[in-house]
This record gives structure tokens, sequence and C-alpha cells, in this order.
């Protein structure tokens, strides 16, 4: 019996960087709010993250997921599985309250901690994890909960 083995192909193309490197959780949100469709930022949940390369340049960004009102899904392995395809040594995700609430929710702690737990273990960093709304923005990193 002969036997056909499907080759993987891993491939990223990197077009372009960031002009300059995230050092603030201010200049995250810059960055997070430009990706953010401002027509639904205020109407359901969204979930993206910001890649970064070892010099905290922006490599580019991903749709991780969308979902209702107060509630998105998210896949960790897809997460992490984008930063390991595109050579990332960190990464910053960014989700939104429709509620314009920014304070972190007890699901929002509990991925925050998955994340990171997993990041110790693929040598990857989580630098920071933003809530956002059309109004502002909320840092784990600024509260020291990373």
């Amino acid at each position: 019996m002969e036997t056909t083995i499907n080759e993987i192909q891993v491939s990223y193309t990197s077009k372009f960087l960031s002009p300059h490197p995230i050092s603030t959780s201010n200049e995250a949100f810059r960055y997070a709010i430009k990706i953010w469709n401002r027509d639904t930022i205020d109407l359901f949940e969204e979930f993206k993250v910001l890649y970064l390369n070892k010099s905290n340049m922006v490599i580019g960004y991903y749709s991780l997921g969308k979902g209702g009102i107060d509630f998105c899904s998210v896949d960790v392995r897809l997460l992490l599985s984008v930063a390991l395809t595109t050579n990332s040594t960190g990464f910053i995700i960014v989700h939104n309250h429709p509620s314009g609430k920014l304070m972190p929710s007890a699901a929002d702690k509990k991925i925050t901690k998955q994340i990171h737990d997993c990041c110790k273990i693929m040598n990857l960093v989580l630098l920071d994890h933003l809530i956002i709304s059309s109004s502002g923005y909320f840092s784990f990193m600024d509260e020291c909960m990373i």
C-alpha cells in the first residue's frame, strides 16, 4: 500500500515595519486604534494582536476573533502559532469593550494569565494587554497585572 504524505510549507513576508519601537502603553494604544473599525468599536467585541520583533517594532497585526456584545472567543494556540510563524519575540493583545467600561473582567484576567503562562514555555513575551474603547484604554502592564 502506497502512502502519500502532505508537505507542510510555512511562509511569511514582511512588507514593512513600524517607524519606531513601542515603548509605552499609549504608543501601543495609538497603533491599536488605527487597526480598529471606529464604526464597530462600540458595537461588538474583537480581539487583535500586535506582533513585535526583538526591537519592539511592530511586524504586523492579526485579527484573532470577533464576538458578541460582551464576549469574544480567543484561541491561544492560533495566537501563538502566528507569533512563531512571523518570528515575533513579543506581542501585545488588544480587545475592545463596547460598553466603554475599561476595567478588566474576570474572564479578561483569566485569558491574560493563560497567555502569559504559555509565553513562558514558548520563550515569547506578552508585553501588554490593552482593553480599548472609543474613549480610551486600560493597560494591564501599567497596572502591574502582567
